[in-house]
């Protein structure tokens, strides 16, 4: 199937995405418990394989030495902290190296997560890609995967370890370029209550001094 009718048909999402993402805090949470929600924040190295599709300039098919600098903003769609945990996000991820000239992919994407202890999964869709943080867009639509280990700091704090592929097709068409990324991150958790930071504490296997305070 081309990716103009992927775009057609599945484009609507990406509004309909971030409209539950928004309408999220007003029934995640039952009980009127506030709403769960993290930031993540790190960088890494990465690669960008074929990208003659995107940057006919270059004169190199793929990039060497990429920096990745991924960002998320997510929320938890129950107020749970054991078991499945399901979530929704909006993901931004910046990868730039050098192909004889410099390549760059911005990619803006809602993502769908789960997190299952400290295993995390996550995949999105989105047309909007970018050359640069200047926000010039590409013509390419872009499908992330990703994967994580999170190492707990406190219920509030989770140091993970992250591994990504975003393939990003011109909507022209051409080569199909393949970003590889690795890389470490922080998140922050918010919104908490007591019960459930020790539900998270519990689920996670947090001990002292890593967040279980002295009796």
């Amino acid at each position: 199937m081309r990716t103009g009718s992927l775009t057609r048909k599945f484009g609507f999402l990406n509004p309909a995405l971030i409209a539950a993402l928004i309408a999220a805090s007003g029934f995640v949470a039952p009980r009127a418990e506030a709403v769960i929600y993290y930031f993540e924040f790190g960088g890494g190295l990465g690669k960008i394989s074929d990208v003659k599709g995107l940057y006919p300039d270059a004169t190199s098919d793929s990039t060497s030495s990429a920096v990745s600098v991924p960002m998320t903003f997510g929320v938890n769609l129950q107020a749970r902290q054991y078991g499945p945990l399901f979530q929704l996000g909006l993901q931004a991820r910046y990868v730039s190296g050098s192909a004889g000239s410099s390549v760059t992919v911005l990619n803006t994407s809602p993502i769908f997560r789960i997190e299952l202890w400290r295993l995390m999964l996550g995949a999105g869709y989105s047309p909007w890609v970018w050359q640069s943080a200047s926000f010039k867009k590409l013509q390419a639509t872009s499908i992330t995967y990703e994967g994580a280990f999170l190492f707990p700091i406190t219920p509030e704090i989770d140091f993970g370890l992250q591994a990504a592929m975003q393939t990003v097709k011109p909507k022209g068409g051409g080569t199909e370029a393949t970003t590889l990324e690795y890389g470490a991150f922080f998140r922050l958790n918010f919104g908490l209550t007591n019960a459930q930071s020790k539900e998270r504490r519990k689920y996670k296997g947090w001990r002292y001094p890593f967040g279980t305070p002295l009796q």
